[in-house]
């Protein structure tokens, strides 16, 4: 989400009386401890890690819902490995079409050391990372993410792992053509 984090909105759904009462299950592809603490802690029900699989999804809104609210049987129908795959297909091919002009800008913005560009680009990939099946961009955007926070940024290292991700990002387009 980038205008407002995950955190901040679990706030605001707590305090308006209409929707304070729904069941809130997060899904992140940062999980660390950390987060996962801050999540629980601000009113989410539940944290899920990125990616996702259907028989987690169920057993999660399972626990969230009550036992059997979604039954496997009744629902087992709605999403087949098949439908997974094209489904993480799309989502590669959606994030590729939406990073095409973020690599130069990512690029500009560790020259320029330009630490909102860098976050802002870096947060937008840790999200993805998960989304698409690949957990080492969200790890690795992580890293970069809580090196911007240092009053001293090391941005030599900052360079080093978004040449890394970029890398990454270039070998996912080379694998979906």
């Amino acid at each position: 989400m980038p205008n407002i984090d995950g955190i901040k909105m679990l706030k605001v759904i707590r305090v308006l009386n209409d929707i304070k009462h729904i069941p809130v299950i997060v899904i992140s592809a940062n999980t660390d401890k950390r987060n996962v603490l801050a999540a629980i802690e601000n009113g989410a029900d539940k944290v899920m890690t990125k990616p996702l699989h259907k028989d987690v999804i169920i057993k999660t809104v399972n626990e969230v819902m009550g036992q059997n609210f979604l039954k496997v049987t009744k629902y087992a129908y709605l999403i087949s490995d098949n439908d997974n795959i094209e489904m993480r297909k799309h989502f590669i091919k959606m994030f590729l079409n939406s990073f095409q002009n973020k690599d130069q800008e990512l690029i500009d913005g560790v020259r320029s050391k330009n630490i909102e560009q860098v976050q802002y680009i870096i947060h937008e990939l840790k999200g993805a990372g998960g989304t698409i099946g690949y957990p080492k961009l969200s790890d690795m955007s992580a890293e970069v993410e809580s090196k911007l926070h240092y009053t001293d940024i090391d941005w030599t290292y900052v360079s080093l792992k978004c040449e890394q991700i970029l890398n990454l990002v270039n070998e996912i387009s080379r694998l979906k053509n």
